[in-house]
């Protein structure tokens, strides 16, 4: 799978499997530089796809402050770069968007610390306003969500936002129909593809997680194995929408 999608890179304990300590990233990063990947820049996928053979892309959802603190500097040793998608609703503030079991919370990326990464050569990509299921909406919800986030990206960074990765993954014909109405040019899933959205709006990644060490990272490299792990993936994809449940659905049901 050409592009990998990360979450938390943090040695900190957090329920689930979303994260990688610094030190099994600093090891992935490694891996697959030894085994002769080579990276390119998400913009250079979109221009190549689907003509992509032993690269690898990689991309950050949800914009953690740990990702500054954490991945930056390792990818800075390895002169790489990422893609790092932001919802402007939460930056510099906590995660009250997910369902936080135990209280624990996690911090998004400031301003500054986003700001940093774009000077770093890092692109910049929209994951919606306020991290909400975009397939769930009406199209004046959608306004906020997809028009508002690119515009204030924008504004706030003096850069071009061009992709986004929707939320939780999801993403249906309407949603990708607004989002290219919008100015975006290419959208990211995870495991769901829907048949109905061109490619270039459907782009599937594969997760990287806890439970990644070198020999099954390697494993999610190779186009051999994309096919079982996409189908892993999709399991995950599932359970995420427990968070839509509880933290989009029923806040809806609260206000209406």
């Amino acid at each position: 799978m050409s592009i990998l999608a990360y979450h938390m890179v943090s040695p900190r304990f957090c329920w689930g499997l979303g994260r990688v300590t610094p030190a099994l990233f600093d090891i992935q990063i490694k891996t697959a530089l030894d085994a002769g990947y080579e990276f390119i820049s998400l913009s250079e996928y979109i221009e190549r796809y689907p003509q992509i053979r032993g690269c690898v892309t990689l991309t950050f959802d949800d914009g953690y402050d740990c990702i500054y603190e954490y991945a930056l500097p390792i990818l800075k040793k390895y002169r790489l770069t990422a893609a790092v998608f932001i919802m402007p609703a939460y930056a510099g503030m906590s995660n009250t968007w997910d369902v936080n079991w135990g209280g624990l919370l996690f911090n998004h990326l400031n301003w500054h610390q986003v700001k940093t990464l774009r000077d770093e050569g890092w692109e910049i990509g929209s994951h919606g306003y306020s991290h909400v299921d975009l397939s769930r909406l009406k199209e004046r919800e959608l306004e906020k969500e997809v028009t508002w986030s690119k515009q204030l990206l924008e504004t706030k960074l003096d850069t071009d936002i061009r992709t986004i990765s929707y939320p939780f993954g999801n993403c249906t014909e309407p949603v990708y129909r607004y989002c290219a109405r919008a100015g975006y040019k290419a959208g990211l899933v995870m495991s769901r593809k829907p048949a109905t959205v061109p490619d270039d709006f459907a782009m599937q990644r594969i997760g990287v997680y806890l439970t990644d060490f070198k020999h099954m990272f390697k494993a999610k490299l190779s186009s051999k194995y994309t096919t079982a792990f996409m189908g892993m993936q999709s399991i995950l994809d599932f359970c995420s929408d427990g968070t839509v449940l509880v933290k989009q659905r029923l806040n809806l049901k609260i206000k209406s």
